[in-house]
């Protein structure tokens, strides 16, 4: 463990250490902030604490899963709100591609963005193929007999 490591775990005077008090209101606000994409400085500005207080309580193990838990949460929330967009997204950008009054260097883009999208689709569609082609045969070869790996 690193200097604020131990220093987070040191028990001062007859006080909890900040392990054993857990993430205070005002630190959990902080996180939060942080998980938004806000710098540390601002994130402990944002929840009414000094930078230097929430530096002692980021290297909690504590603070670090709540942290990454709330990235992955928000990550997926992102991403579920992407996809449920995809569609409409599909469909402007086919409206600006074809609409005669969209200045060429836009309806390129919007053309060469759909090629993209399209091509990607298929190279992810053939990926998953072989993928399953490839289960098949390890489980076939699996069902012969004992595998021996060199």
């Amino acid at each position: 463990m690193g200097h604020h490591g131990a220093m987070i775990e040191k028990r001062r005077r007859g006080h909890p250490t900040r392990a054993e008090m857990g993430l205070t209101p005002r630190v959990i606000a902080a996180l939060e902030l942080r998980a938004g994409g806000a710098s540390w400085v601002e994130a402990a500005n944002g929840a009414g604490i000094q930078p230097r207080y929430l530096r002692k309580w980021r290297d909690l193990p504590e603070a670090q899963q709540w942290l990454e838990r709330r990235i992955r949460e928000n990550l997926e929330q992102a991403q579920a709100r992407l996809v449920d967009s995809a569609p409409a997204v599909a469909n402007r950008l086919v409206e600006i591609a074809l609409d005669t009054s969209t200045k060429p260097y836009a309806a390129v883009s919007a053309a060469e963005s759909i090629f993209r999208i399209i091509q990607s689709g298929v190279i992810e569609s053939e990926q998953r193929q072989q993928l399953q082609q490839i289960r098949q045969q390890l489980a076939a070869l699996e069902a012969t007999g004992p595998v021996i790996d060199v």
